[in-house]
């Protein structure tokens, strides 16, 4: 991941160069060999200096290896959505039926696959 002096706030896109923290992020890949990957990565946290903003703090995001708030890496999210992909619709209904709020049902509604109001029995 490459560090930048300047980071733009996800809200107003302003710059910042102001660092307020940083903390150690742990993300989910792909098994290797059988082995569970995990990625530690340092977080940078920011201020903002725009006064409309509730919030004055943001986190540096890194868009090409995971998404906001995301515990898994991009690669691990679509290699679960092709491999849902592949499961038959008897199949999917036996997992939503029997899962509720699964990290694979909340990926689908993510992506709008199913509904995210859909009652689950």
């Amino acid at each position: 991941m490459e560090k930048k002096s300047c980071v733009p706030c996800p809200n107003c896109t302003k710059s910042s160069h102001r660092v307020h923290s940083r903390y150690i992020r742990t993300l989910h890949d792909e098994r290797v060999f059988g082995y569970d990957v995990h990625l530690q990565v340092q977080a940078r946290c920011f201020f903002c200096d725009e006064p409309s903003y509730l919030s004055s703090i943001f986190t540096e995001r890194s868009p090409s290896l995971c998404r906001p708030h995301s515990l898994r890496k991009i690669r691990l999210e679509l290699r679960l959505l092709r491999l849902l992909s592949r499961i038959s619709a008897i199949g999917l209904e036996r997992i939503l039926n029997n899962i509720i709020e699964s990290t694979l049902v909340r990926l689908l509604k993510r992506h709008n696959i199913i509904e995210h109001s859909r009652g689950l029995h």
